[in-house]
């Protein structure tokens, strides 16, 4: 739809307009404010939405929600006081993109954990006072908004005896997240739905499902078919078995326009599994059911990037990229960090619950890039590309190391579910990463971290007298850190963004071999070649510079650890070895970017079998000569 200038120019519209006359507020509510506002501009300039609607939503954001997110991180100290369970680093708040339908463009929504002064402490064990506070103030601000059901499961799904929750806290219990906020920011009103993991005195596992069952019924009397058909499938069924179910969600409206949302985790990433909880066993039956599921099967294969053929009773291979520490703030809440997350929907009078399955993007497939890319493909194929190109560039302006294809964890999960008309709903989930080190290990402001903009950034190369080769190291150490990352990852598509058409390999210090190979040869050559193997790459200091207008050579340390496999399964190690040495890689601007358009490595020592390197540079150069 609209280039990639006008995009940001309309976002620095609203952005630039509000940060001049908002008045700042203390360090901690700035901080939010800086980085979420911010990516909260991008996404509603992303989704299409008009100037004057980005005013209203973000003065709502400043007023409303940014002053309720807690400590600031600091540098040096990044952990958060009160981790919050929304996302895996502690923030406490996560976005979600809703993707447009044929005639419906994009909505932007967040969830949030409001996080008081005394979050954690005897006054407050459970962080519940903010999120009181906060929804009994926005009764006052949007009109509409019904907390009878905030209230009613405040008062049933928790104990309200502060000091035997601090006698557990002192016996060892851990409190965690307990209640969020989730806000829909629609183009005339904002929405508000509650989110609940209960949490009783004495509870040393999860709510039970017949406990969560007299919950939902005390607020749903009467003859309830959808959740009658829930309890059968989770009482007979083997997959309905093995759900974990961790909380449940309300619409914050009149009881008798309200839904009920039941959260749940299955271990079993197979699309086997998938269709047969989205269809409760066979017990929906929907007009385009079949087309649905086959929808849903190359949408499943598209976030997790695997093949079109993968086979259906087949588990995903899960990549755990996250740290141990942060595994263990979840306690029995870990399982959520693995398997497929499902929610039901249970309205009355309704025959059967809406399911909506969530994939992890955090632990399956490739890096971000490649992952935002496959559903934009997905979204094309299917007419519905009209904002892809734009939600790809805010995807880039919301990672923390500033360029989507060199990592993950900006995009958690991709959601989906039926609509009555046959179309799929579907919602990307983007975390801000506010205690994400990458944002405090710089000298440069966090939530400037990924923001792209020259216009904004300070222009060192006026007090610098090789500014020329200042003004370009940056793009040119961006595209070899993708250049390494894609290799040690085997992420090829990401390899593909930061290649020159040609590039020239010269591997004369090791097999005299000079090649000069074409781009997507070399990307299927490295592929080929790496099915065996695990790498890192491990850059060191740089040497020296070399510049003309549209050329860089840059020479600089580089050591290399490498195992060998004994075949493509990559279970038995075969032989492993580090090299150290130095490496030259000559730039080439192309169409106003900077890509790798070679390699010299020099190899100076090995530790280990020298075989691990130069016989694979021996077999790669003879591929490419092939």
């Amino acid at each position: 739809m609209s280039t990639n200038g006008h995009t940001k120019a309309k976002q620095m519209q609203a952005w630039k307009g509000l940060s001049q006359c908002l008045p700042a507020r203390d360090a901690d509510t700035e901080y939010w404010w800086q980085l979420t506002g911010r990516q909260l501009a991008t996404l509603l300039d992303a989704a299409g939405y008009s100037v004057e609607r980005q005013y209203e939503v973000l003065v709502f954001h400043h007023q409303w929600v940014v002053p309720y997110l807690g400590p600031a991180p600091t540098p040096g100290n990044f952990k958060p006081k009160w981790r919050s369970l929304i996302t895996l680093d502690g923030s406490p708040i996560e976005c979600s993109w809703k993707w447009n339908m044929a005639s419906k463009d994009p909505e932007i929504r967040y969830i949030a954990e409001p996080i008081g002064e005394y979050a954690g402490t005897a006054l407050d064990p459970l962080n519940q006072l903010a999120t009181r506070e906060m929804m009994h103030r926005l009764t006052t601000a949007l009109p509409g908004i019904d907390i009878s059901l905030f209230d009613h499961f405040m008062s049933d799904l928790y104990d309200h005896d502060n000091t035997k929750y601090s006698q557990e806290v002192a016996a060892g219990a851990k409190m965690k997240t307990s209640v969020h906020i989730g806000f829909e920011f629609l183009k005339d009103r904002v929405a508000t739905k509650s989110y609940f993991v209960p949490r009783k005195l004495g509870q040393t596992s999860l709510m039970s499902v017949p406990d969560y069952a007299k919950a939902i019924s005390a607020v749903q009397p009467g003859d309830n078919a959808a959740l009658k058909m829930m309890l059968d499938f989770i009482d007979t069924h083997p997959e309905g078995k093995l759900l974990t179910f961790y909380s449940v969600a309300v619409d914050n409206e009149p009881l008798d326009l309200t839904r009920i949302k039941w959260y749940c985790q299955t271990p079993h990433t197979s699309f086997e599994s998938v269709r047969a909880i989205m269809t409760l066993g066979g017990r929906i039956a929907l007009p385009h059911l079949e087309g649905c599921l086959a929808e849903l099967r190359e949408l499943v294969n598209a976030a997790a990037c695997v093949p079109a053929d993968y086979p259906e009773d087949r588990e995903l291979e899960a990549e755990r990229w996250h740290a141990e520490e942060q595994a263990r703030q979840f306690d029995e809440l870990a399982k959520y960090l693995s398997g497929f997350v499902y929610h039901f929907d249970i309205a009355p009078n309704k025959p059967h619950p809406e399911i909506k399955v969530y994939v992890p993007t955090r632990h399956y497939g490739g890096t971000d890039a490649t992952i935002g890319r496959n559903l934009v493909t997905w979204m094309e194929k299917r007419g519905r590309g009209d904002f892809g190109e734009r939600y790809l560039q805010a995807l880039e302006e919301l990672t923390p190391h500033g360029h989507a294809g060199a990592g993950k964890g900006t995009q958690t999960f991709v959601s989906c579910l039926f609509k009555k008309n046959g179309d799929l709903d579907i919602t990307s989930y983007l975390a801000p990463q506010a205690f994400n080190e990458k944002r405090m290990g710089s000298s440069s402001p966090p939530w400037g971290q990924g923001y792209h903009d020259l216009a904004l950034q300070p222009d060192l190369s006026t007090r610098n007298p090789h500014k020329h080769i200042m003004a370009s190291k940056r793009p040119t150490q961006d595209a070899f850190f993708t250049w390494c990352q894609s290799h040690d990852s085997k992420d090829w598509d990401s390899l593909r963004t930061c290649i020159a058409p040609t590039l020239r390999m010269n591997y004369e210090h090791m097999k005299n071999q000079l090649i000069e190979i074409p781009s997507e040869e070399y990307a299927k050559t490295a592929h080929m070649n790496h099915l065996d193997v695990a790498t890192q790459h491990l850059v060191g200091g740089i040497a020296k510079w070399a510049k003309t207008e549209d050329e860089i050579t840059a020479t600089f340390q580089i050591r290399v650890a490498k195992l060998k496999y004994t075949d493509n399964s990559c279970t038995e190690v075969k032989a492993k070895a580090n090299a150290y040495g130095i490496c030259t890689v000559p730039y080439r601007k192309i169409d106003g970017e900077w890509k790798v358009a070679g390699l010299k490595p020099q190899m100076l020592w090995v530790d280990g079998n020298p075989e691990v390197f130069f016989g694979d540079v021996k077999k790669m150069s003879e591929d490419m000569n092939a």
